[in-house]
């Protein structure tokens, strides 16, 4: 007995040292991943397929045999590209895209010096008062409102949607405090008025003019690529686990201004890409098979995922689960396990896996959501959880200052070793 004690206890200490230096495999994975070169891994430049090649040529390195005829998967989609310039001005004043400003993704191509006109706090939740303004030809005009103002009173009132939005305006400008965040629409679809969110430190109230040039150019018919490799099973290789995550992300905003996506989600790519070295080895080598998948498309609507889950490379029903890893950086301890209280069975092996390997960390499990890649799976009735350490946690979300030195890191090393826990419970 005590010698098979002594025996595991080794095997602990071993896995234990592998990992820890894994930490640092996935740090530097991640610190790749969200370094200019990449363009912020959106469609800007390339982006996308430079991170696209550096995660096959990772995984094919590390001996993944490819899940289709080749490693990658590709589809198109439609974006709306920020390669030009993209700049703001106001009263002659430059300001800095992503720490003073940011305009929408739906942004059409424009250039051209607008008007202010503001909207007083007392007037958004004021129907009648609205109406006047709804009333003018703004065509010429940047409408400036108080966004953090409007959100409180909308909380209080159900008018603020019927009126500014619908006004006859060429731009609105919404003032902030908050960090400013950018976001994909599905699509990328164009929108006659130009959305902008504004600091509200770069604004000084009475300023009479901004002029805006955006450079933007919409295409419908941009190819990209999903990225999957498979490990073969030993013992059970027909059952898969996909262990995934996204690895595309906002790309860029005019021609020097970049989103590094550090946490969300070079974060879950580096756990994917380490956690792939690892099981190509021999010597850890599981009992059933795992298909290790990077999406692209996901700040789009899931596209790539929705695209993995109608096209997949084995059938649907050989699939015991899917893991999504996304947005694990932040990770102090608490972990989210969404859609985990829809998977009793898949969240007891995860909790098995976390007290046989002394797993510092909780896993809280939630509802479904359908903001991340587990989605399109769930949807076809695939066992699966989005692991994550949330938008709470990650103050940086979708700004610029998603990056390395901004991210932890801390729980990796944990992490890994829940989902080799996990892996080793299928049987």
């Amino acid at each position: 007995m005590r010698k098979a004690l002594l025996c595991l206890g080794a095997l602990l200490w071993f896995i234990q040292g592998v990992l820890a230096q894994s930490t640092e495999e996935v740090k530097k994975i991640a610190a790749e991943l969200s370094s200019e070169k990449y363009h912020g891994r959106g469609y800007e430049k390339q982006g996308d397929k430079i991170a696209a090649k550096y995660i096959a040529t990772e995984f094919t390195k590390a001996g993944l045999l490819p899940a289709w005829d080749s490693i990658s998967q590709p589809f198109k989609l439609g974006v709306n590209l920020f390669e030009g310039n993209t700049s703001f001005s106001i009263d002659g004043k430059e300001l800095i895209p992503g720490k003073d400003f940011l305009v929408k993704k739906s942004c059409p191509k424009i250039s051209q010096t607008l008007q202010i006109i503001e909207i007083p706090n007392e007037i958004l939740s004021d129907p009648e008062k609205l109406k006047e303004y709804k009333e003018m030809d703004l065509m010429d005009k940047v409408v400036v409102i108080d966004y953090d103002e409007a959100i409180d009173r909308l909380t209080k009132h159900d008018t603020i949607p019927k009126g500014y939005f619908n006004l006859h305006c060429k731009a609105y400008a919404m003032l902030t405090d908050k960090q400013l965040r950018w976001f994909s629409m599905p699509g990328n679809a164009i929108k006659e008025t130009v959305g902008i969110n504004l600091s509200k430190k770069a604004y000084k109230k009475g300023s009479k003019e901004v002029k805006i040039d955006v450079q933007s150019t919409f295409t419908n018919d941009y190819t990209t690529s999903n990225v999957a490799g498979i490990i073969k099973g030993k013992t059970n290789p027909e059952k898969y686990v996909v262990v995934c995550g996204h690895y595309d992300h906002l790309g860029m905003h005019g021609t020097t201004t970049y989103f590094p996506g550090a946490d969300d989600n070079a974060s879950g790519i580096g756990s994917i890409i380490e956690l792939a070295r690892y099981y190509a080895k021999p010597e850890n080598q599981p009992s059933c098979s795992i298909i290790f998948a990077a999406f692209s498309g996901e700040e789009m609507g899931l596209l790539g995922a929705t695209h993995f889950a109608n096209n997949p490379p084995v059938p649907l029903e050989s699939i015991v689960s899917v893991i999504n890893l996304d947005m694990v950086g932040f990770g102090k301890k608490d972990f989210i396990a969404f859609n985990g209280n829809s998977e009793p069975e898949l969240m007891s092996q995860l909790e098995s896996a976390k007290a046989a390997k002394d797993i510092d960390i909780t896993l809280t499990p939630n509802n479904n959501i359908n903001q991340s890649d587990h989605f399109p799976f769930s949807e076809k009735k695939v066992h699966t959880v989005f692991i994550t350490s949330g938008v709470k946690d990650s103050p940086y979300y979708h700004s610029v200052d998603d990056t390395m030195d901004n991210t932890t890191f801390a729980k990796a090393e944990e992490l890994m070793k829940l989902i080799i826990g996990y892996i080793e419970s299928v049987k």
